[in-house]
C-alpha cells in the first residue's frame, strides 16, 4: 500500500511540524486498520515524536507527555491541540484564532467562558481523517476556555448556542466542580444540558443521540448517549425502544426537558454524595 501525504499536510512549511504530522498520519492509519495492535502503534508514535523533539533541542522528561509537543508546535506560531480523543491520540492544527467572551446560562447558574474560534485548519483530528472530512469534533473545552471550529457553526443557530456553547460551558463548569470526573459522566451531564435548553431542534438532537448511542462503548459520547436516552425514556414512559426515533415522535417536548433537568439534578446529588473532589463518575459502572 502506498500512503500519500494528506494534501493539507503538504502546506506545512515548518519541517518539524510537517514531520510530526506525517507520523500522526501513519499512526492513525495503522491504528484504524490494525486495532488489535493499537497500543504498539501508539508507542511507536511516541518514540518517533520524542526523537524529533529531542533532535530539535527540546528537553524532554518521562512526564512530558503531549504537553511538550503542544508547547513545541505553539512556540512555532501554530494553533495546536493534542491528547487523546478516545480511542486515539489526536493532532489538531490550525492557523487563525478569534477570541470572544460569553455569559452562558446553565441550569445551576451563569458560567462566564472565553471562546476561541479556530479557522484555517491543516488537521481537524483523527475522526475527520478517518471519515475523509465527513465528521469530526466541533470543539472542546479545557482549563484555558472553549475552543470552537468556526466552519462547523452558524453562531446564531441552536446548534451553536445550545449544542456547542451550553454543552462546552457545562464541561468547563464541571472541570472546576468535579475535577476527577471522567469522560462518560462529563458527556452525560452536557447532553442533558442540551436537552434542557434545546427548542425546535429537540427531535433532531434526539435523533443524533440515537444514531451515536452504544451502551457497551469505551468512548464517552456513545456511552453517554445511550444512558441519556434510556434514562429519559424511563421517566417519560416511552412507548417503544429509546433507540428507535419513531418512539419519540409523540412525547411532549416539555416532558423531555423536565426529565433532563430531573436526571441532571439527581446525577449532581450522587456526585456530591460520593465526594465532589474525588468522584470519577457512575456511568462506566452501569454497562
Amino acid at each position: 500500500i502506498v500512503r500519500r501525504e494528506v494534501p493539507a499536510f503538504a502546506t506545512i512549511d515548518d519541517e518539524l511540524v510537517r514531520a510530526v504530522a506525517g507520523h500522526f498520519q501513519t499512526y492513525w492509519t495503522d491504528a484504524l486498520l490494525d486495532p488489535g495492535a493499537r497500543q504498539a502503534h501508539e508507542m511507536r508514535l511516541r518514540e518517533q515524536v520524542s526523537a524529533l523533539l529531542t533532535e530539535a533541542g527540546y528537553d524532554l522528561n518521562p512526564e512530558s507527555g503531549p504537553r511538550a509537543l503542544i508547547q513545541a508546535i505553539r512556540d512555532r506560531g501554530w494553533g495546536f491541540q493534542a491528547g487523546r480523543t478516545r480511542p486515539l491520540q489526536d493532532f489538531i492544527l490550525w492557523r487563525k484564532t478569534e477570541i470572544q467572551g460569553y455569559e452562558v446560562e446553565l441550569s445551576d447558574g451563569v458560567q462566564p467562558v472565553t471562546v476561541h474560534f479556530l479557522d484555517d485548519f491543516v488537521s481537524e483530528g483523527w475522526s475527520n481523517f478517518a471519515t475523509f472530512g465527513h465528521t469530526g469534533t466541533g470543539g472542546w473545552a479545557n482549563d484555558d476556555g472553549l475552543f470552537c471550529i468556526s466552519s462547523s457553526y452558524d453562531r446564531e443557530s441552536e446548534r451553536f448556542l445550545v449544542s456547542y456553547l451550553k454543552h462546552e460551558a457545562r464541561h468547563y463548569a464541571d472541570y472546576q466542580l468535579f475535577p476527577n470526573l471522567e469522560g462518560p459522566d462529563l458527556e452525560y451531564r452536557a447532553k442533558l444540558t442540551e436537552l434542557m435548553f434545546v427548542g425546535d431542534g429537540q427531535g433532531d438532537l434526539i435523533g443524533k443521540f440515537i444514531s451515536h448511542a452504544n451502551g457497551q462503548s469505551d468512548a464517552p459520547h456513545p456511552l453517554a448517549n445511550y444512558h441519556v436516552l434510556t434514562d429519559i425514556a424511563g421517566i417519560v414512559g416511552l412507548d417503544g425502544s429509546p433507540q428507535d426515533s419513531s418512539s419519540w415522535q409523540n412525547v411532549d417536548p416539555d416532558a423531555v426537558r423536565a426529565a433532563a433537568r430531573e436526571l441532571f439534578e439527581h446525577h449532581n446529588q450522587r456526585l456530591y454524595d460520593e465526594g465532589s473532589d474525588t468522584s470519577t463518575g457512575i456511568l462506566t459502572t452501569l454497562r
